[in-house]
């Protein structure tokens, strides 16, 4: 390399890495996650749209996380729409670009278009057949098979051909794709026997769970359920979810030996005796305060939820076994920057003034770097499930998070507590608006949950069943439905209300099965509850 060369290419990195900015996505993201837990979803979702045009690299994640909003303001088509684009570029990414491989190995890894992590793979085929449920169920069944495909993928990566060992502590899993195709399956009144095989892969990954031998049971005598019966299915979307902040950590040994085969491969250049600490992004968990969700129907208590997706410890799973190679590629760019600012310092002047100037500026260039933080922070920290039999016709669902510190909370929760105005006047939190006084009514000092979240229909149609842009998902299209006409807020799509109370009805065909979505995050967030219509 030359020496006027390699001094342009160090004015460009730096360049580069000013332009960038020292902000990591998790800052740029702070503000939007605050707003969606504290239930302003419309604000949120602005902050988030304007991320979406204003970084190029982020866009993935926040249409991943406007797919959230979406589904949680009832627009469920459009969150598929988004889910799609992302799975599909997703996808695309896993062929990497050799030239982004390149930029990022002189700036840092925020350079490269976000591939998405292996449990984020997942979890857009798990929220792709929640949303398919709660819209016309057209593509449910072909989302499965692709979580169960994309799943098996992951843990064969994770762990091998090693059979799964319950005696240990190592995490298994996502059996929600399993479970999601047996009840699909089972609903058919037909193919209980494929049923049965998705529901035994669901107790082999959850061995010590009981409920899922009652459908065992049920599916080996051939019954979906009693004459005159229909089933609810209530998903609850529990506690916040992981994200990534940045992290500054010490190399590992084998981190240092896969950097020093980078290194080598990309030229001559040899790791020092000693490395600094670097920064690497890290998968965290928030604690949880609700440990499940309990529902009765009218009146009488039918069980509380359990877990099918543990979404926090696959994260964590997934980047741990990917972290050697994140560190290793953050230990091989310090060598390189280093290495360059050394020969820009040997081929162009031994002036001592000069020198110090290029030793400025490689510790800028080293100081610029960032951790790469994007993620999809929006998700809860899992999913659980109660499936509920019930004779046909209308009922009367009602819900309790159940904290892990109920005495603390009170018997209600403090999201439901009454805030107190200046001049006497309550809020009516029932409404769309949320802040609106609602003339000081005299309600006994608690929130009104149960308004419904704007009940008129968007007006959005369907535009027919195009395919999936070539996604093979065993011949089933993919549902190329887009969300029409937009909605307003917290307005329904068509055939789906959202509501923010925890007592609402739903109707059973017999036979068939119904579903519900309940998302709790927190005991200061007010829940919002899914019913098809």
């Amino acid at each position: 390399m030359t020496p006027r060369f390699l001094g342009a290419l160090l004015c460009w990195c730096l360049g580069l890495l000013a332009v960038a900015g020292c902000s990591t996505h998790a800052k740029r993201i702070s503000l939007s996650r605050s707003l969606f837990y504290e239930g302003q979803l419309d604000a949120c979702r602005d902050r988030l749209e304007k991320l979406h045009k204003s970084h190029r690299h982020d866009r993935d994640v926040t249409n991943l996380d406007l797919a959230v909003v979406d589904l949680l303001e009832g627009r469920s088509a459009q969150a598929q729409k988004r889910l799609k684009e992302v799975r599909d570029r997703f996808d695309h990414l896993e062929q990497e670009s050799l030239s982004e491989k390149t930029v990022s190995m002189w700036t840092d890894d925020t350079a490269r278009s976000y591939a998405g992590e292996d449990y984020e793979k997942i979890l857009i085929r798990v929220y792709l057949a929640l949303a398919s449920l709660m819209d016309d169920r057209v593509d449910a069944q072909s989302y499965t098979l692709q979580i169960q495909d994309k799943h098996d993928q992951v843990m064969q990566r994770l762990w091998g051909e090693k059979p799964i060992d319950a005696k240990t502590d190592r995490f298994s899993g996502l059996p929600i794709g399993f479970y999601l195709r047996g009840l699909l399956r089972e609903q058919t009144h037909i193919d209980y026997d494929d049923a049965l095989r998705s529901y035994n892969q669901v107790a082999q990954l959850l061995p010590n769970s009981p409920w899922i031998l009652q459908d065992i049971q049920r599916v080996t005598q051939g019954v979906h359920s009693q004459p005159g019966c229909g089933v609810i299915y209530v998903f609850a979307m529990v506690g916040r979810g992981p994200y990534k902040v940045e992290s500054v950590e010490q190399p590992t040994s084998d981190a240092l030996l896969i950097a020093d085969r980078i290194v080598s491969a990309l030229g001559p250049y040899k790791l020092p005796q000693t490395i600094a600490p670097i920064k690497v992004p890290k998968v965290v968990v928030p604690e949880s305060d609700i440990q499940s969700v309990e529902v009765t129907v009218k009146g009488q208590a039918r069980g509380t939820t359990v877990s099918i997706a543990d979404i926090d410890q696959l994260a964590i799973e997934t980047s741990q076994a990917a972290r050697n190679q994140l560190i290793a590629r953050a230990v091989a760019r310090r060598v390189i920057k280093k290495a360059t600012v050394a020969a820009v310092k040997e081929q162009t002047s031994s002036n001592s003034l000069a020198s110090l100037g290029f030793d400025a500026a490689g510790v800028a260039w080293e100081a610029l770097e960032k951790a790469d933080t994007r993620c999809w922070g929006l998700l809860p920290r899992n999913i659980q499930v109660l499936r509920i039999e019930v004779p046909a016709g209308t009922h009367t669902l009602s819900f309790a998070p159940q904290y892990l510190r109920p005495g603390f909370y009170g018997e209600r929760g403090p999201w439901q507590e009454q805030p107190r105005q200046k001049n006497g006047g309550q809020k009516d939190w029932g409404q769309k608006n949320g802040g609106q006084k609602n003339g000081g009514q005299k309600d006994g000092g608690q929130k009104d949950w149960g308004q419904k979240d704007g009940g008129q229909k968007d007006g959005g149609q369907k535009d027919g069943g195009q395919t999936d842009g070539g996604q093979k998902d065993g011949g089933q299209t993919d549902g190329g439905q887009t969300d029409g006409g937009q909605t307003d807020g917290g307005q329904k799509e068509t055939g789906l209300v959202v509501s923010r109370g925890l007592q609402e009805q739903v109707t059973v065909i017999d036979g068939q099965n119904t579903y519900v979505i309940g998302w709790f995050p927190d005991a200061y967030t007010a829940p919002r509850i899914l019913i098809p219509e």
